[in-house]
């Protein structure tokens, strides 16, 4: 990849959004996170990152939901957004695509993969 990417993970597990982290960071300019998607959303609006990743079962704004606002704003069309979730049937993908996601990943993930499947969504411009 070369051009180094922002990016955004709102999830509530701790433990995955450090060791996503961890994995993105080698070619990211930042790594931004929040376990709330309410409190996220500003955040999300002031940095602009390139790449959202979103977990969809999240208490309170779901990722659907989350990833629907974000869509609705027309200086973050061009953000990628992944969604990244336990969820594992085709309606659930379905739904991710329908609310404007860029691309789906099932939990659990293996480490060493997820990073280059969403470097990989990113590049798909």
């Amino acid at each position: 990849m070369d051009k180094k990417v922002k990016y955004f993970i709102v999830d509530d597990d701790r433990i995955f959004i450090k060791l996503l982290t961890k994995y993105l960071e080698s070619d990211a300019l930042s790594v931004n996170s929040n376990t709330s998607s309410a409190d996220a959303i500003q955040e999300i609006l002031r940095i602009e990152p390139d790449c959202l990743i979103l977990d969809i079962m999240m208490p309170g704004i779901n990722g659907l939901e989350l990833c629907k606002k974000i869509r609705s704003k027309p200086d973050l069309k061009d953000m990628k957004i992944v969604i990244v979730s336990g969820k594992t049937y085709e309606v659930d993908r379905k739904q991710a695509f329908d609310a404007g996601a860029d691309g789906y990943i099932v939990k659990p993930v293996e480490p060493e993969k997820i990073a280059e499947q969403i470097r990989r969504i990113v590049e798909d411009r």
